[in-house]
């Protein structure tokens, strides 16, 4: 009963002999085939009884058929350099009789079009993606079985809506480092609404590394950022590199919608701090409620680690998507968005892409540094299935390209262990929206075709990657094995020739690296603000491993044998800059003052890094601590409260996976928590209060020394020389 109205030229629908007719095997698959080919060269489809009827001005065609046992055909939807998108196919079962409809990606012979489905007692049966786009459907591999035993299933319609698109392509870059700057895209010509780009902004390329910590880290950084932001400096600032809970602010604070007098709220002196007033719930549209577990409705979803065994690999991005970006429109799991810099960039990668119009992109905040969220990957297998060497490859995620340049050409093969198998690895940056995608990028061209991901890579991924610290354990339990990332990213093998996509397993960046230093240096960042927002106190050991944070010893190249880095894939410092920087750290907590220490220092050469070095970069290390100066001038009930002095949910020894947390005392609270209530382990928020308290001090930390980093910031001459 359907029209046959043809789109690409005449073709002959199926006679009426043929309906209900049993045939052979052969003679059916040759007949279908025919019929679907015909079926295919129709955009839409008229419904029969019980399915919903297209317009009429559109053409449809129904392929129709009996099967006795199952029949399997081909169909190619498209041409060579264009993809298929599908966005909706449908099998009438007017028989009602129990059937079996299986379609497959023929190049991958995977179900990413349609998983096994069973129709039985209804008259019709359709899929209708809520995304437009499905990946890797230039051909299709069609299965319908008749779970009968004693009789043939009759009177059976099949159709396809689709279109064919040309292959969308991004944008390759290779062999950045920081004595090329220019070879990042941000560089390549002015970037607009970027301070850098502005007449008045200094030749010196600046930026600030905010830390990995989880919650403590990410409340940290919300007082860290609203005093640069109230001093007025955040338009000096160039870069903004993060790592792990750094890297939940820094994306809020890059690409939510909301201006920043209300993100960040108000600074306050420690005076002015209302001790009732910490245990109000903040609003949602404060940038501190992403990682608090108490407060108020809508913005309360809480984070919880136990759920793991059941999410799979994309478990963790979804609990940092609900719980910290949701409130702030920064995750959208049915409708996933791009990212990139601007309304302007966005114009551009659509010109080149007809295939991304429909495509909805989040963009960086006007005036904001770029952004630099900083992951790893750990291998082509599972981290529990390799050796647990800590040789794995810094991986970046920015608006304008994700990847790294790293090119292990330059290192010993002993560094590429069992967890990448027998190849090297070149890397290469392309655009975001191309990442987790199946490509080749051609050896000699700066343009990659590819297929478009199912669902787009989102900022939530970027995000929940940078972060998912469990990866990389040793030994890693029950509750998170199995659940670790996997995407595609494309890399050269050791034979050679042209890079293509594999499947990686993606961790923590602070497993590399826990600072987002390096990845400034890598630009040739000559003044750089590091927030080190650490759970370890400052001690009088005259140690450095034991008297301040593994994550700043690492940069000096000494090996501390501690959670999550190998300290000499790290090096770009020497060694006795580290007892400098130890000792005036010490005796900033001696003299009861805000740990704060400007040091020049000459970077060396660091392969791993894609850093070159030989020339010198001024960094201001702001390291977490307490100090009497903050203490004394707040509302003494606040230091009486015990829950404000200890972390949640952590009393006595907290673990996760094989390792162990001794309880902290404030500003320090623990990464991770112990068991909840229920003995489940999980990762775990802050208090109101705490968040409150914690992003008071270290907004008064950095206002306290505001001299110093206006100085480092807005001064337009530098001292820094090549040595």
């Amino acid at each position: 009963t359907a029209p046959t109205r043809p789109l690409h030229g005449p073709h002959t629908p199926l006679a009426p002999s043929q309906t209900n007719m049993r045939v052979s095997s052969q003679a059916l698959q040759q007949q279908l085939l025919l019929s679907v080919l015909s079926v295919l060269l129709c955009s839409t489809m008229v419904r029969a009884s019980g399915c919903s009827a297209c317009a009429d001005s559109l053409c449809s065609q129904w392929g129709q058929f009996d099967v006795e046992t199952d029949i399997s055909f081909d169909v190619k939807l498209c041409e060579p350099g264009n993809f298929a998108t599908i966005t909706r196919l449908e099998l009438l079962n007017e028989g009602k009789d129990n059937l079996k409809l299986d379609v497959k990606d023929k190049a991958t012979n995977s179900r990413a079009v349609l998983p096994t489905t069973h129709i039985t007692e209804i008259g019709c049966w359709s899929m209708s993606s809520p995304r437009p786009v499905l990946p890797d459907v230039a051909a299709l591999h069609i299965t319908v079985t008749c779970d009968n035993y004693y009789y043939t299933c009759t009177d059976i319609h099949i159709g396809v809506d689709f279109k064919c698109l040309p292959n969308p392509s991004t944008k390759v870059w290779t062999g950045c480092s920081d004595t090329d700057p220019t070879c990042f895209p941000e560089m390549e010509q002015p970037l607009p609404r970027w301070p850098r780009s502005t007449s008045t902004k200094s030749s010196i390329k600046t930026g600030i590394a905010l830390s990995g910590g989880g919650a403590r880290a990410y409340s940290a950084a919300v007082g860290q950022l609203r005093a640069m932001h109230e001093l007025g400096l955040l338009d000096q600032v160039d870069y903004i590199s993060s790592v792990s809970g750094g890297s939940w602010a820094t994306t809020v604070f890059s690409y939510a919608d909301t201006d920043l007098d209300t993100l960040l709220g108000k600074g306050k002196m420690p005076e002015e701090i209302s001790y009732p007033e910490l245990y109000e719930p903040f609003p949602c549209s404060h940038m501190g409620s992403g990682v608090v577990y108490n407060n108020a409705p809508p913005c309360d979803v809480p984070f919880r680690f136990d759920i793991f065994p059941s999410t799979g690999q994309w478990g963790w991005i979804d609990e940092v998507g609900k719980a910290i970006l949701a409130s702030f429109g920064l995750y959208s799991p049915l409708s996933p968005h791009s990212f990139t810099w601007d309304a302007s960039l966005e114009a551009d990668i659509k010109s080149r892409n007809p295939a991304l119009n429909d495509t909805h992109f989040r963009h960086v905040r006007q005036n904001a540094p770029f952004p630099i969220i900083n992951s790893c990957i750990l291998g082509k297998q599972s981290p529990q299935d390799c050796t647990f060497s800590n040789k794995w490859i810094p991986f970046e995620y920015t608006p304008l390209y994700v990847g790294t340049p790293t090119s292990l050409d330059d290192i010993t093969t002993a560094y590429v262990d069992n967890c990448f198998g027998d190849e090297t690895f070149t890397g290469a940056y392309i655009e975001p929206f191309a990442m987790n995608t199946k490509t080749t990028i051609p050896a000699t061209d700066k343009v990659a075709d590819f297929v478009l991901p199912l669902p787009m890579f989102d900022i939530a991924n970027a995000t929940g990657t940078s972060s998912v610290a469990y990866a990389g354990f040793e030994e890693a339990d029950t509750a998170i094995d199995g659940n670790v990332p996997v995407q595609n990213y494309a890399v050269s093998p050791w034979e050679g020739g042209e890079p293509s996509s594999q499947m990686y397993y993606f961790g923590d960046g602070g497993s590399v690296e826990n600072l987002g230093l390096l990845a400034l240096l890598r630009r040739g960042v000559r003044r750089a603000v590091v927030f080190i927002n650490t759970a370890k106190e400052i001690s009088f050991d005259s140690d450095a491993c034991k008297a301040i944070s593994a994550d700043v010893v690492s940069l000096f190249g000494v090996d501390c044998d501690s959670l999550g880095v190998i300290e000499d894939n790290n090096k770009v410092f020497e060694r006795p800059q580290l007892d400098l920087l130890v000792k005036a750290l010490q005796q900033k907590t001696t003299a009861n003052l805000p740990a704060v220490f400007q040091q020049e220092l000459d970077v060396f050469r660091n392969d791993l890094w894609g850093i070159k070095g030989g020339w010198q970069t001024t960094v201001v290390w702001v390291y977490l601590a307490d100090f009497s100066a903050f203490r004394r001038r707040v509302d003494q009930r606040v230091w009486d409260e015990d829950h404000l002095a200890r972390p949640w949910g952590c009393f006595g020894v907290c673990s996760i996976a094989s390792f162990e947390w001794t309880q902290s005392k404030f500003p320090y609270y623990s990464t991770y928590a112990g068991k909840d209530e229920n003995n489940e382990k999980q990762f775990y928020f802050l208090s109101t209060a705490q968040a409150k308290l914690l992003s008071h001090l270290t907004y008064y930390q950095v206002v306290k020394d505001q001299a110093l980093f206006r100085d480092l910031l807005t001064t337009s001459t530098t001292t820094a020389t090549t040595t």
